[in-house]
């Protein structure tokens, strides 16, 4: 991953473009391919997707109440807590984000939530 790639991230206007880009992250740390992993976490990502989930536009509470958040937004906030779960579970760097997310309060809402069913299952509409 690029060092401006967890930035750049936040940085993205479109939410169609920042769930396809979350999606290409998501799918490249589900492989738990180490240089990734590590790349992914010297970036800072952990904690760009924390602030993501943080958002006070969009907060996590809106992912119940889907009228008030956009289906873009809610997918981002489900990738980003994917992604963020399969980093937890790396044997090498899984430590560490792990210590990260035992003091986010975001986090603690969402920890052990299936949020799955927020979101269709595939691809973005984006990527069809």
């Amino acid at each position: 991953l690029p060092p401006a790639t967890s930035t750049a991230l936040l940085a993205v206007s479109d939410p169609a473009a920042r769930v396809l880009a979350l999606e290409t992250i998501k799918g490249a740390v589900a492989h738990q391919i180490a240089a990734v992993t590590r790349a992914a976490i010297d970036v800072g990502l952990p904690t760009s997707l924390l602030t993501l989930l943080q958002d006070e536009d969009q907060p996590l509470s809106a992912m119940a109440s889907p009228p008030t958040a956009s289906r873009e937004d809610t997918a981002a906030k489900v990738l980003a807590i994917d992604i963020l779960q399969s980093l937890s579970e790396d044997p090498e760097q899984g430590p560490s984000v792990t210590e990260l997310l035992s003091h986010s309060q975001a986090w603690k809402w969402c920890e052990g939530q299936r949020h799955d069913l927020f979101v269709a299952a595939g691809p973005s509409a984006t990527l069809r």
